[in-house]
């Protein structure tokens, strides 16, 4: 009931992420307001699925402004100044244009703005890494593009190319046989 064998694929293809930097001929495949989680459980949230030439899968998520925010008239104003920037690379500055009385009518605006305007277009994106080591598009305005050359990484994000590596606890070689738990 429970194994694997040869033919057991331990890889997969379908789930290949983006390195950083900026990648071109990309497609929106979805705006979706559901779920983050793989069961489906939980509150949902607006996620705006990017793919690849090659496969490589992306996901920006919109997360609702919570109590803690500092700002909250200032946050919800950043959401919005991001999407509208995600889709005026779809649509003209004119059909770009929505509001909501709360987050779950704008999220649930914003999958019908999107319904029908992404098939066979092609944008640019730019990922950086975040301080938790996660792809993420940069928190300023300019990280998607119609065009590669419309994206450009600027001296202050050339760090956030590269993700951290772990270090690894620094040991000698001196007394550490004894110290090894098995």
């Amino acid at each position: 009931m429970y194994g694997f064998n040869k033919e057991t694929q331990a890889e997969s293809a379908a789930s290949k992420q983006f390195e950083s930097g900026i990648h071109s001929n990309v497609e929106l495949e979805s705006v979706v307001f559901e779920s983050p989680r793989k069961d489906g459980t939980g509150d949902k949230v607006l996620i705006f699925n990017f793919k690849g030439e090659k496969g490589e899968v992306f996901r920006h998520l919109e997360w609702p402004i919570g109590d803690q925010a500092a700002d909250p008239a200032k946050s919800a104003e950043s959401m919005s100044k991001r999407i509208k920037h995600i889709a005026t690379k779809f649509m003209t500055e004119d059909e770009a244009v929505l509001s909501g009385r709360d987050y779950q009518e704008f999220c649930e605006g914003v999958v019908k703005l999107f319904a029908g305007k992404t098939e066979g277009k092609k944008v640019a994106i730019k990922l950086l890494y975040n301080k938790k080591g996660n792809l993420v598009f940069t928190k300023y305005l300019g990280f998607i593009g119609k065009e590669g050359k419309d994206l450009r990484v600027s001296a202050n994000e050339t760090p956030q190319l590269v993700k951290e590596a772990v270090q690894p606890t620094d040991v000698t070689s001196e007394g550490t046989v004894d110290d090894l738990p098995f």
